[in-house]
């Protein structure tokens, strides 16, 4: 789950970083945002104390509930893929029913009864939310924060996906998190 939503894409641009930091970023951070928030977690927690020292878990857009929509029939799972925004307009139904909903089924199957029991992991956890998110209210991501240990929330302008609408500003926070790996003391984290 290294930096599912940490591309070549999605890079800053040269403006926003530098290369440095962009390296030390993907480095020191293991990041996934929403369904794969999750399995990070999962399997940051089944890792326990064999969790890479120096290496910081981004819990980025983590989803709140966890219904069953790996059981739905395609076009149902078709129109709650294009509701999220998941899917490229241009890509035709039978396209994403032959191509897309099979990994995204196994996406869903495999997050099926959440988070698991929540604790600490043992290293630096960090939860990303967007401003904007409606899918996952302030007060359940304070609590998930809290639960699994992280300083507090990081949020960054836009909805849940604030990852693909905000790419500039997430790898911003996600350099910030890399460099008060490298300087803690420097930066107060």
């Amino acid at each position: 789950m290294a930096c599912r939503g940490w591309n070549r894409a999605r890079t800053p641009s040269s403006r926003t970083t530098s290369p440095r930091s962009v390296r030390t970023c993907a480095d020191r951070e293991s990041c996934s945002d929403s369904r794969g928030a999750v399995i990070a977690y999962r399997l940051a927690r089944a890792l326990g104390a064999g969790w890479p020292s120096g290496v910081a878990l981004v819990l980025s857009a983590p989803p709140d509930g966890f219904p069953d929509w790996h059981l739905l029939p395609d076009p149902e799972l078709i129109e709650i893929a294009r509701g999220f925004g998941l899917v490229p307009a241009a890509i035709d139904d039978d396209t994403l029913t032959r191509f897309v909903l099979p990994p995204l089924r196994f996406d869903l199957q495999s997050i099926s009864g959440g988070w698991g029991p929540l604790a600490p992991i043992g290293g630096p956890t960090h939860v990303m939310t967007g401003r904007e998110d409606v899918k996952l209210s302030r007060p359940a991501v304070e609590r998930l924060a809290a639960d699994v240990g992280a300083g507090g929330v990081l949020e960054v302008a836009g909805p849940h996906m604030f990852v693909c609408t905000n790419p500039d500003d997430t790898a911003r926070e996600l350099v910030r998190i890399a460099e008060t790996m490298e300087h803690p003391c420097e930066t107060g984290r």
